[in-house]
C-alpha cells in the first residue's frame, strides 16, 4: 500500500466507502488502487483534501486527549474538594489557620476546576471547528470523486481515440522509415520547381521569338503580296514586250530611212529589253522569298509541336512526383507521431490528445 493510501486512511462515511466499493468493482481494480486513483485526481486539481483531512483528523485527536485531561483534572478536584470538606467538618473546633489554608485550598482547587472546565469547553470548540473542517473535506471529497467519474469518462474516450491512434500507426508502418527520403524529396522538388521555372521562361522567350517571327513573317507576307502584284504587272509588261519584239523582228531596217531613226529604234528595243530582263529577275528573287517563308513556318510549327509535347510531358511527371512525395511524407508524418504518442505515460499522453486533437 502506497504512502498516499496510508495517508488517507481516515474513517470516511458509509456513501463514500460504498462509492469506492463501486470503483473498484466496476474497474476491477482493488480498494486501495481506487483511493489511489482519487487522491491522483485530487492532487492534479489542487485540492489536497488528504492532506486537509489529515490534519483535521489529527487535531481532533489532539483535542480529545486535551478534553479527557480536562476532565480528568476536573475529576481529581472534586475528589480533593470533597476531601477537605470532610476535614473542615471532621475538625470542627480545629485552629482558625488551619481552616483558612482548607478553604484555602479549596478555592484554589475551585478555580483549577473552573479553568479546566474553561479548558473542557475550548476543548469542544476547537472539536466542533474541526469537525467542521472535516465535513468541508469530505465535502471536497465527493467532489473529487464525481470529477473522477467524469475523468473516467475522459479516459475511455482518449482510450478510444488512442486505439484509433494505434490503428493509423500499424497503417502507417507499413510505409517504413521515409525521413531521409522525405528530405531528399524536398530538396528534388525544390530541384523541380526551379527546373519548371526555368522552362517556363525559356518557354516565354521562346513564344516572345516566335511571336516576333510571326510578326515578321505577317510583314513578309504583305510583302510578298506586293511582289506578286509587281510580278503580274512585270509579265504583263513582258508579254507586251515580247509582242512588241516580235513586231521589231518582223520590221526591217529601211535602207532608205535616216541612221538616226534606226538608232532610236534600236534604243527602244533595248530598253524594253532590259525592263523584261529586271522583271525575270525579280520574279526569282520574289519565288526565293516566298520558299523561303514557307521554309521558316513549317519549322515553327514543327517547334509549337515539339514544345508544347516537352511542356505537357514535363508537367504531368511533376505533378505525379510531387503526389507520390506528399503521400509519402503524409504516411511519415503519422507513423512519426503515432512513435511519439505511444512512447508517452497515460496521463502524458491524455494531456498531449486534449491539445492537439481538437
Amino acid at each position: 500500500m502506497s504512502d498516499k493510501v496510508k495517508q488517507a486512511n481516515f474513517r470516511l462515511p458509509l456513501q463514500y466507502v460504498d462509492m469506492i466499493d463501486k470503483y473498484s468493482s466496476d474497474n476491477g481494480v482493488t480498494k486501495a488502487v481506487a483511493i489511489e486513483h482519487a487522491l491522483d485526481a485530487l492532487y492534479s486539481s489542487g485540492l489536497n483534501s488528504s492532506a486537509d483531512v489529515e490534519d483535521t483528523s489529527r487535531k481532533i485527536s489532539e483535542l480529545e486527549e486535551k478534553l479527557r485531561d480536562a476532565l480528568t483534572t476536573k475529576d481529581s478536584l472534586e475528589k480533593e474538594k470533597r476531601g477537605l470538606q470532610k476535614l473542615i467538618d471532621e475538625a470542627g473546633s480545629a485552629d482558625d489557620s488551619e481552616l483558612r489554608d482548607a478553604l484555602r485550598r479549596a478555592e484554589d482547587a475551585e478555580a483549577a476546576r473552573d479553568d479546566a472546565e474553561s479548558r473542557a469547553r475550548f476543548a469542544m470548540e476547537e472539536k466542533d471547528a474541526s469537525l467542521a473542517e472535516l465535513n468541508k473535506a469530505k465535502g471536497d471529497l465527493s467532489d473529487a470523486l464525481s470529477r473522477l467519474d467524469d475523468l473516467e469518462k475522459a479516459l475511455q474516450e482518449a482510450e478510444a481515440k488512442v486505439t484509433k491512434l494505434e490503428r493509423e500507426l500499424d497503417e502507417a508502418k507499413k510505409a517504413g522509415d521515409c525521413e531521409r527520403e522525405l528530405e531528399q524529396a524536398q530538396k528534388e522538388l525544390a530541384d523541380l520547381r526551379r527546373a519548371l521555372a526555368d522552362n517556363e521562361s525559356a518557354r516565354a522567350e521562346l513564344e516572345r521569338k516566335l511571336r516576333l517571327a510571326a510578326e515578321d513573317s505577317s510583314s513578309k507576307d504583305e510583302r510578298i503580296s506586293s511582289l506578286k502584284d509587281q510580278l503580274s504587272a512585270a509579265n504583263a509588261t513582258t508579254a507586251a514586250a515580247k509582242a512588241t519584239a516580235e513586231s521589231v523582228k518582223a520590221i526591217a531596217l529601211d535602207p532608205d530611212v535616216p541612221s538616226d531613226e534606226n538608232s532610236q529604234r534600236a534604243l527602244t528595243m533595248l530598253n524594253m529589253l532590259t525592263e523584261v530582263m529586271g522583271a525575270f529577275q525579280q520574279q526569282v528573287a520574289d519565288a526565293r522569298a516566298i520558299g523561303e517563308q514557307e521554309g521558316r513556318a513549317a519549322v515553327k510549327n514543327e517547334m509549337d509541336v515539339m514544345v508544347k509535347k516537352a511542356h505537357n510531358e514535363g508537367y504531368e511527371e511533376a505533378l505525379e512526383y510531387i503526389d507520390s512525395r506528399v503521400t509519402d511524407a503524409h504516411s511519415l508524418g503519422a507513423r512519426e507521431e503515432r512513435a511519439k504518442i505511444a512512447n508517452m505515460r497515460f496521463f502524458q499522453r491524455l494531456h498531449y490528445l486534449r491539445v492537439h486533437v481538437a
